[in-house]
């Protein structure tokens, strides 16, 4: 890792925690479903996971432009607040 702060060090890893959620998710629904029931909802977990790996990442994107935007716009203000204090 090229963390340079413990802290970063540590949030390195927080994905690695989280990249396990399909995997539980498809267990639990293989074992409180029977059947049929199961067939389709695995098959809309699938799709529910596929959509959000799909959408995520763009609805990410607009909101990085909005906070780009908001930063750009409140930076002169920001600047004459602490650059006078």
């Amino acid at each position: 890792s090229f963390a340079s702060t413990k802290f970063l060090l540590f949030a390195s890893e927080i994905p690695g925690l989280l990249q396990h959620g399909m995997q539980g998710s498809n267990m639990l629904i293989a074992d409180m479903s029977t059947g049929r029931d199961r067939i389709k909802a695995l098959g809309r977990l699938g799709f529910s996971y596929g959509l959000g790996a799909t959408v995520g990442p763009l609805v990410v994107a607009q909101m990085a432009r909005i906070v780009e935007c908001v930063n750009n716009a409140l930076t002169p203000l920001w600047r004459l607040i602490f650059e006078n204090a």
